[in-house]
This record gives structure tokens, C-alpha cells and sequence, in this order.
């Protein structure tokens, strides 16, 4: 889990630009489209539903004055995922949503 956590802030890191990526939206893109990528889908899924779970249990968080808030680690795969679709990136937004090439999804 902390390999793909790493993974994840790398690939955030790269793709930190206003307007999209383009370069690494697209090869990111490639990659799943011409892979088993059900894998990768499916720790999403999980990743999201832990996260769902984390919500439910803590409910409304109320913060002192000048305290930050500690979301767990794993909101990052959805800034990852947000990433991924700026700049209105089309084939990103579709491949999250259909996952045509996955046998699973």
C-alpha cells in the first residue's frame, strides 16, 4: 500500500500543471487503454469506498482556529484522478467512466 501511495504522489506530481498535463494525460491514457488495467480500476474502487468509509465514521469534522485538517492519505488518488481530467481531457474522463478494454468493471 505504500508503494502505490508513493506511485500515486508521483504520479500527481507530474501532473501538476494549470490546464492539464497534456503530455502526461495522454501517455497515462495510452497506458490504460492498451493494458489489463482492471487492476488499477478495482484499488480505485476499493480506495473510494475506504474513503467513503472514513467520511461515514468521522461525520463533520469541526476545527479550532488555525487548525488544519487531516484527511487520510488516500484522498490523494482523488486529486490523482482529478488530475488526470483537467482541462476537460476527454479520453481520461471516458476511460474512468466506460473502461472499454477491461473485462471487469
Amino acid at each position: 500500500e505504500t508503494l502505490q501511495l508513493e506511485a500515486i504522489r508521483l504520479c500527481v506530481a507530474m501532473l501538476l500543471k494549470e490546464g492539464g498535463a497534456l503530455e502526461i494525460q495522454t501517455i497515462m491514457n495510452a497506458h490504460l487503454n492498451k493494458t489489463h488495467s482492471e487492476l488499477f480500476f478495482k484499488q480505485v474502487r476499493l480506495t473510494i469506498h475506504k474513503l467513503q468509509a472514513w467520511h461515514s465514521w468521522n461525520q463533520i469534522i469541526i476545527l479550532k482556529e488555525g487548525e488544519e485538517p487531516k484527511p487520510p492519505d488516500d484522498i490523494l488518488i482523488v486529486r490523482f484522478l482529478q488530475l488526470m481530467c483537467e482541462g476537460h481531457f476527454l479520453p481520461n474522463q471516458d476511460i474512468f467512466r466506460e473502461q472499454p478494454n477491461n473485462t471487469v468493471n
